[in-house]
């Protein structure tokens, strides 16, 4: 029988921290294609915690090995991360979904566990957050030709504006090395290394379009997520159906940092990420997190942009576009 009163009854959780990070990690073992994963996601965790403030860190381990298992419970143990979840094998957007499910905060990161958090990513997130009222996603690691996928209701909005144009790439090095990250050739046209979409407000300026990787979210963006469970362990319309579409269905923007605050590390460590990870020191500057204005979904707009892109995305008038947008002729042909 039950005696006594259970102190909790009635009482609602109560937020000091208002932005959580969501990592899933998949290392069945410690060979092969995985044979440096373990060290790689050591570099991952110490760079998180080195360079954040303020976020709630869940990990969610699916289908490891017991050298992972080992390495995150004693994580757990000396207070590290908030919360540890060992589950079977049931999927990368599973094990995202499990990390979200139960929890409400303002933003949540998802990041890939072999990312390398670079110092200001919190802040520099924040800042395109802040001026960008209606951005629902924001990356940290620029991409090549980003503005392509799940962006129409943006690039429509804006199309006669001269606040959304190609600008110079930040970061060239680092936009070659993500890439070189992937295993890609040195093939692809170099005018994606000079120039990028991008859309500026006052002084703040950011990528159209966003990779997965390593991206954060309004929770308000997620809202409309329908399906709890995902049919892949990986790929498929997984992240499409998950995290691309509900943003975009609601009229959120997808926007990435305009300078690089994270390294794709892959699944062999670098001399050049040892170098970037020497060089991270202790973040002490507390984070702006802008509070979510209220929001009212358009689900028409998304619609109608979409199939204007479809017209715009013709050879023809997808050229003039380029080009008014800031590519010259040249550029236009190789793009």
């Amino acid at each position: 029988m039950r005696i006594g009163f259970n102190p909790n009854k009635d009482l609602k959780e109560v937020h000091t921290i208002n932005h959580m990070i969501v990592i899933p990690v998949y290392i069945p073992y410690l060979k092969d294609y995985f044979k440096e994963s373990l060290t790689i996601l050591k570099y991952s965790i110490r760079s998180l915690i080195l360079t954040s403030n303020n976020v709630y860190i869940i990990i969610v381990a699916n289908g490891c090995c017991n050298e992972v298992h080992d390495y995150l419970i004693e994580l757990k143990s000396n207070n590290l991360i908030h919360e540890l979840l060992i589950t079977s094998k049931i999927g990368k957007l599973n094990s995202i979904l499990k990390g979200i499910s139960g929890h409400s905060y303002e933003y949540v990161t998802i990041a890939d566990a072999d990312v390398l958090f670079l110092n200001g990513w919190q802040k520099a997130s924040m800042e395109v957050f802040d001026e960008f009222k209606q951005a629902g996603v924001v990356g940290l690691i620029p991409m090549f030709k980003s503005f392509t996928s799940m962006t129409s209701n943006l690039i429509l909005r804006f199309l006669f504006s001269n606040k959304l144009a190609f600008t110079q790439v930040k970061n060239p090095a680092a936009l070659a090395h993500f890439y070189e990250s992937l295993g890609w050739k040195n093939d692809y046209s170099k005018i994606y290394l000079e120039k990028n979409m991008t859309i500026t407000f006052n002084s703040i300026r950011a990528i159209v379009g966003s990779g997965h990787a390593i991206a954060t979210y309004r929770s308000l963006a997620l809202d409309n997520m329908s399906k709890k469970s995902s049919k892949y362990l990986l790929g498929g319309d997984s992240e499409k159906e998950y995290l691309d579409l509900p943003p975009f269905q609601s009229n959120f923007w997808r926007l990435t940092t305009n300078d690089n605050f994270a390294i794709h590390m892959g699944n062999s460590l670098e001399k050049s990420t040892e170098e970037s990870f020497k060089n991270l020191y202790d973040e002490s500057e507390n984070v702006n997190f802008p509070t979510s204005d209220k929001f009212n979904p358009n689900t028409l707009w998304p619609k109608i942009s979409k199939q204007l892109w479809k017209v715009l995305k013709i050879p023809l008038f997808y050229k003039l576009f380029l080009h008014y947008k800031g590519l010259t002729k040249q550029e236009v042909e190789t793009f």
